[in-house]
C-alpha cells in the first residue's frame, strides 16, 4: 500500500488527497502541491479576519476616546469649507462677503452667512429669503429656518435659539468681515495667512443669518459670550485664516499676538504659533 512521501500516513491505490496532511498526489499518482480548497481557504479567512479587526480598530479609537477626535477633525472641516466659500464669494463678486446693510434703514439686515449659502449648497435656502426685508421677517422664516450642517460643530449641543432660530457655532473676525464697504483680499496687507477670518465659538451663539455674528479675536479666547471658544480640551480654538488654512489657537495665547491676527493690516510682524 502507497505511503505519503509527506507525512507517511498509508493511503489506498485510488487515495488523491492524503487524510491526514491533505497533500495531493495528482491524478498521476505522483505526489503534488498541497490541497488549497482547505488550507488556502483557512489562510484567506485569517488574513480578511485580521484585515477587517485593523478597520474596526480605526473606527472606534475616536469612541475610545468620547469622540473627542473625531467632532473636532468634523469642526476643522466645517470652517475649511466656510474658508473655500468666502474665497469663492470673492471670486464671483471681488469682496469679501459682509453684513447686508439696508441704507434707507442704516441697519445690518443679513449676516456674512447669508452670503456664502450659494457656495456651501445651500442655494435654495439662500433664494428663499426676502432681502428686502430682516432676516427674522416672518416672510424669511422659511429661508432661514434650517440646520446648515456646516454652520454646526458637533461639539457644540445648542442647536437653536430662544425663539426655535437655528445657530451657527462659528464667527467672523469683525475686523476683516464686519466692514463697510467690504473688504477684498487686498486690503489683507499683513498677509493672508496670518489673519484670521472665521473661528469656533460656544456661547453668546446666534441664529445664523443674524448679522451681529461677528467676534473680536483680540478679546481671548474662552473668555465669554463675546470671544471665540470651543469645547475641546485644553480650551484649543480652531480657525480658518483668510487664506483658507485651518489653524488653532490654545487660550495662553498672549493677547497681543491675538490683536496682531486679528488686524488685516496692522503692520504687526506675526504668524500663527505652532
Amino acid at each position: 500500500m502507497p505511503a505519503c512521501p509527506t507525512c507517511g500516513d498509508e493511503l489506498g491505490e485510488n487515495t488523491r488527497v492524503c487524510p491526514a496532511c491533505r497533500a495531493n498526489r495528482g491524478t498521476d499518482g505522483s505526489h503534488g502541491e498541497r490541497d488549497a480548497s482547505r488550507g488556502g481557504g483557512a489562510i484567506t479567512f485569517v488574513v480578511a479576519a485580521a484585515l477587517l479587526l485593523v478597520i474596526a480598530i480605526a473606527f472606534l479609537l475616536p469612541a475610545v476616546n468620547g469622540g473627542g477626535v473625531s467632532r473636532r477633525s468634523q469642526s476643522g472641516s466645517n470652517l475649511k469649507i466656510l474658508g473655500l466659500a468666502v474665497h469663492s464669494y470673492h471670486k464671483s463678486f471681488g469682496s469679501l462677503p459682509v453684513a447686508q446693510v439696508q441704507r434707507d434703514r442704516g441697519t445690518a439686515e443679513h449676516g456674512w452667512q447669508v452670503g456664502v449659502l450659494p457656495f456651501i449648497d445651500e442655494l435654495q435656502s439662500f433664494n428663499a429669503i426676502d432681502f428686502d426685508r430682516t432676516w427674522d421677517d416672518p416672510a424669511n422664516a422659511a429661508g432661514v429656518g434650517k440646520k446648515i450642517p456646516v454652520f454646526l460643530n458637533p461639539g457644540v449641543k445648542q442647536t437653536e435659539d430662544a425663539r426655535g432660530y437655528p445657530l451657527i457655532h462659528y464667527a467672523g473676525n469683525v475686523h476683516v468681515l464686519g466692514r463697510d464697504p467690504a473688504s477684498t483680499f487686498d486690503d489683507v496687507r499683513d498677509g493672508t495667512g496670518n489673519t484670521i477670518l472665521i473661528g469656533e465659538v460656544t456661547e453668546g451663539l446666534r441664529a445664523w443669518a443674524d448679522p451681529h455674528d461677528l467676534r473680536d479675536p483680540g478679546l481671548g479666547l474662552n473668555a465669554g459670550p463675546a470671544t471665540f471658544g470651543s469645547p475641546w480640551k485644553g480650551g484649543v480654538v480652531q480657525f480658518v485664516a483668510v487664506d483658507g488654512a485651518v489653524r488653532y489657537l490654545y487660550p495662553d495665547v498672549p493677547l497681543p499676538t491675538l490683536k496682531a491676527l486679528a488686524t488685516p493690516a496692522g503692520g504687526e510682524a506675526v504668524t500663527f504659533p505652532d
